[in-house]
């Protein structure tokens, strides 16, 4: 088994211990609440389990010579990470818009002016969906910061 399928069963293996851990712990919610994590974790595993047999198998995955972790990986772990930060000084809002921006611009690979705008464009009208459906729809509170 190379190094690529060895990895995915690994990881297939954690991420199933990891949900059956988290099944476990949803006893101690009512039935009503509990459904959607069910589903997902459910998901997880079944998607677990696929990567873990596509390896054992030793079918060739797409990308298997990438590197796991590369720059634009690490680099969107840092942005993660500085956006978690963020949220208390800035609020939730303007950290989300600047991370959408951020993560946008990184993964575009392009830094042309009409990828900046269409970028800009993206983060906002992305931020308005979410304020509305957590403010106005569901009435939830968000952290509040220097700004929103």
């Amino acid at each position: 088994m190379n190094l690529v399928r060895k990895n995915d069963f690994i990881m297939g293996l954690v991420l199933i211990v990891f949900s059956v851990v988290l099944y476990l712990d949803l006893s101690e919610l009512s039935e009503n609440v509990k459904v959607f994590p069910q589903v997902i974790l459910f998901v997880i595993i079944v998607n677990a389990s696929l990567m873990m047999l596509k390896a054992f198998r030793g079918s060739n995955v797409e990308g298997g010579n990438e590197r796991t972790f590369s720059k634009s990986v690490i680099i969107l772990i840092a942005l993660l990470f500085v956006y978690y930060c963020l949220i208390s000084i800035l609020g939730f809002y303007t950290s989300s818009l600047l991370f959408t921006l951020a993560s946008y611009l990184l993964l575009k690979k392009n830094m042309e002016k009409s990828v900046i705008i269409t970028g800009g464009i993206f983060s906002i009208s992305f931020m308005v969906v979410v304020y509305i459906v957590f403010n106005l729809l569901l009435n939830l509170v968000t952290p509040k910061g220097l700004f929103f």
